[in-house]
């Protein structure tokens, strides 16, 4: 019994929760890794622009699914806005995706207000129904998709990132 749960513990990785102390186990990659991304259109929070994630074939693109009351995901903006700005010459796009369920029931003021204060200059979009968080198989923010210019999902990291690990992601991607 030790001995498998050695090996089921050293291919699992513990991830933040969306909470103070809270972990998840994931085992593997994501089913998404190495695949084409699903492709939608969504519209920005608040009623903005629409953005069709295949209209941006040619770039990298990243695609954050976040909430406004999840500490992680405030905790990583930062990092996500000085990306951003780092590599604005390799034609890098973020792409946020508000999170709504369980504990997460922000409202679009909530969303937009955060945005403004973050000073973020990446679109959020509204999934309603969840359609899109499904397609990609999301459960807890922050999951963050690391898309290359062909349209194919090179990397998902769950739970926040440090700019150590996004530099890592990124790198796959450009």
């Amino acid at each position: 019994m030790v001995a498998t749960a050695a090996i089921v513990l050293g291919s699992a990785r513990l991830i933040p929760g969306s909470g103070p102390g809270e972990t998840s186990v994931v085992v593997g990659p994501h089913p998404l890794e190495g695949k084409p991304a699903p492709d939608f259109t969504l519209a920005e929070v608040g009623g903005g622009d629409t953005i069709t994630l295949s209209a941006l074939r040619g770039q990298p693109v990243v695609v954050n699914f976040w909430a406004p009351s999840c500490v992680p995901c405030r905790a990583e903006f930062p990092v996500l806005k000085s990306a951003l700005a780092a590599h604005a010459d390799s034609g890098l796009t973020i792409l946020g995706i508000w999170f709504r369920g369980g504990k997460f029931l922000d409202s679009p003021d909530d969303v937009t207000s955060f945005m403004a204060q973050q000073g973020a200059d990446w679109p959020a979009l509204a999934d309603p129904g969840g359609v899109v968080q499904d397609a990609y198989a999301v459960v807890v923010p922050p999951t963050t998709f690391f898309i290359d210019r062909s349209g194919v999902v090179r990397a998902v990291q769950l739970g926040e990132m440090t700019a150590e690990l996004l530099e890592r992601q990124l790198a796959k991607i450009e």
